[in-house]
C-alpha cells in the first residue's frame, strides 16, 4: 500500500519535472520567440483556465451532490479556514513585503490539488474517494478563482470588485449557475471545454519551466527559505489540519481526503496568474 502511494506519487512528479525541464530548455536554449512565455500565460489564463473552471463548477457544484456530501464540504470550508490561518500567521515570518507575502499566504493555503492530488487519490484509493475529495475542494476552487487570484495578481492584492472582472472568475459564476440551476450544456461545448482543460497541466508546466529559465538555479536553491517553506507546505499544515479534523470528528475518508488536498506540492497558479500581468 505505502510503496503504491510513494510510486504513483514519483510517477506523478516525474511528469512534472519532465515538461518543466522541456520549458527550461526552450527557453534557455533560446529556441522559442521571446514572447512565448507571456503568451503561454496570457493563453492559460484567458482561454484554457476559464474552461477548466466552467467545466469544474457545471459538473460539480449541483443541488443533487451538495445535498448527498454536506458534511463533506462543511469539512471542506473547515480545511480551508485552518489552512488559511496558519498560512496568514507564517508568511509573517518569511518577508515583509506585502506582495510576496500574499504569494506565502497563496502557497500555504492551497496545494497542487487539480493536477497532483486528483491523480493520486484517485489512483491510489479509487473513484469514490476521488468524487468525495472534488466536493471537499469546491470551497478550495472557490477561493483560487475569487481571492486567490486578486492575491497574485501583481499590485496591491487587494480583492475588488474590478479584480474579480476577469475571464476565470467569470467562468466561475456561469459554471456555478449552470450546474445548480441544472442548465443543459451541449455536447459539442461540453467536448470542447473538456480538450481545453487537458491541456492545463502541460502547458503551466511549460511555463513553469519559462519562467525557472530565468533565474540563476543556484541562487534558487541555496535559500534556506524555499526549505523551511516546502517542509510547511508538505509536512507541518497538513499534520495540523488532519489533527484538527479528528479532533473534530472526521471519519477515516475525510482524513484521506484532507490529506490528498493538503500534503500535495506547490500549485502552479502562483506562476500562471502573475505571469499574465507581467509579473
Amino acid at each position: 500500500y505505502m510503496q503504491q502511494v510513494f510510486f504513483t506519487t514519483l510517477s506523478q512528479m516525474a511528469v512534472l519535472i519532465l515538461m518543466m525541464m522541456i520549458g527550461f530548455i526552450l527557453k534557455r536554449k533560446k529556441i522559442t520567440d521571446p514572447a512565448t512565455g507571456k503568451i503561454l500565460s496570457q493563453l492559460q489564463s484567458d482561454v484554457i483556465m476559464p474552461a477548466l473552471v466552467f467545466q469544474t463548477f457545471s459538473q460539480k457544484l449541483t443541488r443533487g451532490i451538495l445535498a448527498g456530501e454536506m458534511i463533506t464540504l462543511a469539512y471542506g470550508v473547515l480545511t480551508l479556514a485552518v489552512s488559511l490561518a496558519l498560512a496568514v500567521l507564517l508568511a509573517r515570518f518569511f518577508t515583509k513585503d506585502k506582495y510576496i507575502k500574499n504569494i506565502y499566504i497563496y502557497s500555504f493555503t492551497i496545494a497542487n490539488l487539480g493536477y497532483m492530488g486528483y491523480s493520486i487519490v484517485g489512483a491510489v484509493f479509487g473513484q469514490d474517494l476521488l468524487f468525495k475529495m472534488m466536493v471537499f475542494a469546491i470551497p478550495f476552487n472557490i477561493f483560487i478563482y475569487s481571492a486567490g487570484f486578486a492575491m497574485l495578481k501583481p499590485g496591491d492584492g487587494k480583492c475588488s470588485w474590478k479584480t474579480l472582472v476577469n475571464p476565470i472568475f467569470i467562468a466561475m459564476l456561469l459554471g456555478s449557475a449552470a450546474g445548480l440551476l441544472a442548465l443543459p450544456v451541449p455536447a459539442f461545448l461540453t467536448t470542447t471545454l473538456s480538450s481545453l482543460s487537458n491541456c492545463m497541466g502541460p502547458l503551466a508546466m511549460l511555463l513553469t519551466g519559462f519562467i525557472i529559465a530565468e533565474y540563476d538555479m543556484r541562487e534558487m536553491l541555496s535559500g534556506s527559505r524555499t526549505y523551511i517553506a516546502s517542509l510547511l507546505r508538505l509536512i507541518a499544515i497538513p499534520a495540523v489540519v488532519l489533527l484538527i479534523l479528528k479532533l473534530c470528528g472526521a471519519g477515516h475518508d475525510l482524513l484521506l481526503v484532507a490529506l490528498g488536498t493538503t500534503a500535495m506540492p506547490l500549485g502552479l497558479n502562483p506562476v500562471v496568474f502573475p505571469a499574465a500581468y507581467g509579473g
